[in-house]
């Protein structure tokens, strides 16, 4: 338990933050990009979505799991197609979408908790800045959607 909480509350260093970038072959812009595009996505599926949070709501609406999945491809495609307008080609489906999709529902469209929904965005702006303090579960997250978002990406111009 305490390898646990150790692994999802310590800081890593500066050092092992650098050796983990260089044995990763972690790009900056890559993973400037990358934060981007998952930060754009949690703002439409956050922007749009009308489906209820709360108990007892009578202004919102009840959605099927079918609905989330309509509702969160929709919001996936609106930004890959704002993504290619700037030459970052985005592949449809692939393990990227399905992580992501997966994280997303955890965080956001099956969350009961007000506070952690409306603090999506701050977690991905903060996960992501390297010169923040981080754990090894953030660089592991981080790791996961670096891997599978280069391997679904194509740039079309030169890097």
């Amino acid at each position: 338990m305490e390898n646990f909480f150790n692994y999802i509350a310590t800081p890593v260093t500066e050092e092992e933050i650098n050796i983990w970038i260089k044995s990763n072959n972690i790009i900056f812009e890559k993973l400037s990009i990358f934060q981007d595009f998952v930060i754009s996505l949690v703002l439409y599926v956050q922007d749009t979505y009308l489906g209820e949070h709360e108990e007892n709501s009578e202004t919102n609406i009840k959605m099927s799991e079918e609905d989330i999945y309509n509702h969160f491809l929709w919001c996936w495609n609106k930004v890959i197609k704002n993504f290619a307008k700037e030459s970052i080609f985005i592949d449809e489906f692939g393990d990227h979408f399905t992580f992501i999709k997966d994280f997303i529902n955890e965080i956001f469209y099956f969350q009961k908790n007000k506070q952690v929904r409306d603090s999506v965005i701050l977690f991905f702006i903060d996960v992501f800045k390297l010169e923040n303090q981080v754990t090894k579960s953030d660089l592991d997250l981080i790791l996961t959607m670096y891997k599978s978002l280069n391997k679904n990406t194509k740039f079309g111009f030169t890097s």
